[in-house]
């Protein structure tokens, strides 16, 4: 509960979901997968005005194509919910200029995005007329595998990527309260890199990671504030930062990991009155894991 503004945002859910998912080798360089899912969802909280009961469906079919030196992956899939269609389709290739060493990949994609529960039911401002977020991306990219001395591996890999978004939501203040809309068009540009160490000796394993990603969010056009075009999308930052070092000794490990954020925008002017400064989260986890037949406790 916001003591502040009197909110109470508690919240209860259910949720059943089931999938089935088939693949067929034919044999040769194909490959192929079927598959669906059935989601039934109803969630209570207080800033509703009546329980909310939603099913969504998906079907999805794949194919892939494979050779000594590059695979070709095509998928699609059509969800299903409120009446509405979703179709995302995807198309890949990765090819390998030294086998098991160096890899180049790219994928061409359609991106869609649902409205959350919040976004159409919330009391007050809630919004049950919201269309989906729809657009397209493309990304490319390098991959490579290391040995070092002996046991150990290092993958690097590196990716830029472009994202184009139609009907993004936004929450805007109207009489009294915020409500979100279909107001914006925005554009993503962005590179994500990452790091992964992992070293085995015995019984005792180590695995040090990072990534580190830039994304530079704007809005390309916006229907409501036309001035705003151009400015950063709200609570995207352009830095991001992830290292993790994780331990295992037999039946006992540890994990020890550390999130960076840089600052982010949370008004559409851009105002650094309102801008959240950068942040930095740490989390360790000590635990030790023993086993009874097909049994694994941990704590």
């Amino acid at each position: 509960t916001d003591t502040v503004y009197s909110i109470n945002s508690r919240i209860r859910s259910n949720r059943t979901m089931t999938d089935a998912y088939i693949q067929w080798f034919p044999g040769g360089k194909w490959s192929f997968d079927l598959g669906g899912s059935l989601t039934i969802a109803r969630a209570f909280a207080d800033a509703y005005e009546k329980p909310v009961h939603e099913i969504r469906g998906s079907l999805s079919a794949g194919a892939k194509y494979k050779r000594p030196r590059f695979v070709l992956n095509l998928t699609g899939r059509q969800g299903f919910f409120a009446g509405k269609s979703s179709p995302q389709v995807s198309a890949g290739i990765r090819y390998a200029f030294r086998p098991d060493k160096i890899y180049m990949r790219s994928r061409v994609y359609t991106h869609y995005r649902i409205p959350s529960l919040n976004d159409r039911y919330w009391n007050p401002g809630g919004n049950p007329g919201l269309r989906p977020e729809e657009g397209w991306g493309v990304s490319t990219g390098v991959e490579g595998n290391l040995s070092v001395h002996r046991s150990g591996n290092l993958s690097l890999a590196a990716d830029v990527y472009y994202n184009n978004i139609t009907d993004q939501i936004m929450w805007i203040p109207g009489t009294g309260y915020w409500s979100p809309v279909n107001i914006q068009k925005s554009k993503m540009v962005g590179m994500e890199q990452t790091a992964r160490f992992t070293k085995t000796s015995g019984k005792i394993s180590i695995v040090i990671s990072e990534s580190y990603h830039y994304t530079r969010s704007v809005i390309a056009e916006n229907n409501v504030f036309s001035n705003y075009t151009g400015n950063t999308n709200p609570y995207i930052p352009e830095h991001s930062f992830t290292a993790a070092v994780q331990v295992r000794a037999g039946n006992s490990y540890g994990t020890f990991f550390e999130t960076v954020s840089g600052s982010r925008y949370t008004t559409l002017d851009n105002q650094n009155w309102y801008r959240l400064d950068p942040y930095a989260l740490t989390t360790v986890i000590i635990g030790y894991q023993a086993g009874f037949a097909s049994w694994k406790i941990s704590a």
